[in-house]
């Protein structure tokens, strides 16, 4: 009886609690001393569905950042991946236009417009979160 209550409690977290962990809005930031970066992007029609990503620009990025890990999320939607990717920072913390190689867009055109939430984590030597910014859009565009 003992064995089948662990085998359950593991079987539970594996199917119930990692999934809603993997799913949630943010990766959780353990540090306390994370730098708010500034992010800036706007959508045009390319932008959707299977077109590029857009340019997005990056502000107050400090100086252990190395890579920039982005994700696009629907806010109404958590659950819905619409794709990012992890590209290495340049000196004009520029990630360019279709640089984010796994990028989905928002690709809909009925109903009230969504809004959507770009999040670009800064991370270190170390793959460790250094800096964290994002920027919300709604979709379809005005």
């Amino acid at each position: 009886m003992y064995k089948q209550c662990i085998v359950a409690g593991v079987v539970f977290i594996g199917l119930v609690i990692l999934p809603a962990f993997l799913l949630a809005d943010d990766i959780p930031l353990a540090q306390e001393n994370i730098v708010k970066m500034g992010v800036d992007f706007t959508w045009t029609e390319k932008h959707t569905c299977r077109g590029p990503s857009p340019k997005i620009k990056v502000s107050n990025v400090p100086s252990p950042v190395l890579q920039f890990t982005v994700y696009l999320r629907d806010m109404t939607k958590p659950g819905y991946f619409h794709g990012g990717g992890i590209v290495q920072k340049r000196y004009n913390k520029i990630i360019k236009e279709g640089e984010l190689k796994s990028y989905y867009g928002p690709c809909f055109t009925d109903g009230p417009p969504r809004k959507f939430v770009m999040r670009v984590y800064g991370l270190d030597v170390d793959g460790r979160v250094v800096a964290y910014g994002e920027k919300i859009l709604p979709f379809p565009i005005d």
